[in-house]
């Protein structure tokens, strides 16, 4: 029996090939499952990736198919240089920015391999959340999701 659940495993992977990756901004990719970061933290840019669900199914007598979808989620509150002065409202070069690394994440997640998890094989990779209106609204932080799912294969347990 396996010590460690194939969304975990999954999980750990995706993480791993976005630190490994070349984006238009720097950061470390952390696997967990809540954030606890304080808003005043939120000045530095968080990517996390989140095991959301697994999704088994039999697909023979002694296996079963799993769907292990993983959410990876972009943070960052803005403040000073990146706030007109005038309206208070984030700069559109600024949420532009963040935009544009999703667009990279999301890209370079699509028909991914995962180095660290060659028993899992690429599904999908959907933008659940380009932004969040509300959370640059109110919080000046802009805040997207991208899920993506791996297909991975478990041994049922014989009589």
């Amino acid at each position: 029996m396996p010590d460690t659940a194939e969304i975990v495993l999954v999980a750990d992977a995706v993480a791993a090939e976005l630190n490994a990756g070349e984006f238009s901004q720097e950061f470390t990719a952390v696997r967990g499952y809540q954030s606890d970061t304080e808003l005043e933290d939120m000045a530095t840019l968080h990517v996390d990736v989140v095991p959301v669900t697994p999704d088994p199914a039999v697909e023979a007598r002694f296996s079963a198919g799993c769907r292990n979808q993983v959410d990876v989620a972009i943070r960052k509150r803005f403040e000073g240089d990146d706030i007109d002065g005038d309206t208070g409202r984030v700069l559109n070069a600024t949420l532009d920015a963040m935009l544009l690394l999703e667009q990279e994440l999301y890209l370079y997640l699509l028909n991914k391999n995962l180095a660290g998890y060659a028993a899992a094989a690429y599904l999908e990779t959907t933008i659940r959340t380009a932004w969040i209106p509300e959370h640059v609204k109110r919080l000046n932080q802009f805040t997207g999701i991208i899920r993506t799912t791996y297909g991975t294969s478990l041994s049922l347990s014989t009589p």
